[in-house]
């Protein structure tokens, strides 16, 4: 027996065989909450690096004012904590200097680096990319020495950094195009209170539902939030 094709169409609704479509906000809600069961706050680190040399005001200031290229930030996927640090080469040193920064800020929030996760893309400027499989690069030997664990996402798989590159283009957006240095500690100096306020007052909207990162962080005994 024929049928129509909108007959065939009722016929998967009644029967509850269409495919659902989730709006976007739903869809960050289940992501959410996946990320809430199965990471630990500040345990789970997406690492990469951003090249300011496409911001138009801040390419001056490299050009003409000695201003460093290169932002690395490390962003934890539970609770969207951001840390950065500018630097004038994107080097495997650099990356070490800053990813053993990151980890005495967490030994001083009483974090146990064993349990620490931290996911890279397959940049020179963290991993040796060598037929000889021995050898280490500075940033990897940094994670190795700290007992933390280190995670290549696969070649070409950039969405898998995407909670990182969202911070990429925030600060992009809110900071590098928006204010203006005179000198390198002024550029420190504002974007360390921009950091401040990025993980104490801002509320993240999405995946955080309004919370800060502070809010979303482990607490001590007395139930205040750990200083991240």
């Amino acid at each position: 027996m024929k049928a129509s094709s909108k007959t065939i169409q009722k016929v998967f609704r009644q029967e509850g065989l269409n495919r659902s479509h989730k709006s976007k906000r739903s869809k960050q809600r289940d992501l959410r909450a996946w990320k809430e069961a199965n990471f630990e706050p500040l345990s789970y680190f997406q690492v990469d690096t951003k090249d300011c040399i496409d911001v138009p005001y801040y390419v001056e200031r490299i050009w003409k004012a000695g201003f460093p290229r290169w932002l690395y930030q490390a962003k934890d996927v539970r609770t969207g904590v951001l840390y950065s640090a500018f630097a004038y080469e994107r080097t495997a040193h650099n990356g070490m200097l800053f990813i053993t920064r990151l980890f005495a800020h967490l030994e001083s929030l009483g974090m146990d680096l064993s349990q620490v996760v931290v996911q890279t893309d397959n940049g020179t400027e963290f991993v040796c990319n060598s037929p000889d499989l021995t050898r280490r690069s500075a940033f990897e030997v940094a994670v190795e020495s700290a007992q933390a664990r280190l995670k290549r996402i696969p070649p070409g798989a950039c969405t898998w950094q995407s909670d990182v590159e969202r911070s990429n283009g925030i600060i992009e957006y809110e900071l590098l195009e928006v204010e203006r240095w005179s000198t390198k500690s002024e550029l420190v100096a504002k974007t360390t209170a921009w950091e401040y306020y990025f993980n104490r007052i801002r509320p993240n909207f999405p995946p955080m539902a309004g919370q800060i990162p502070l809010e979303a962080g482990p607490t001590t005994r007395t139930g205040r939030p750990v200083n991240a």
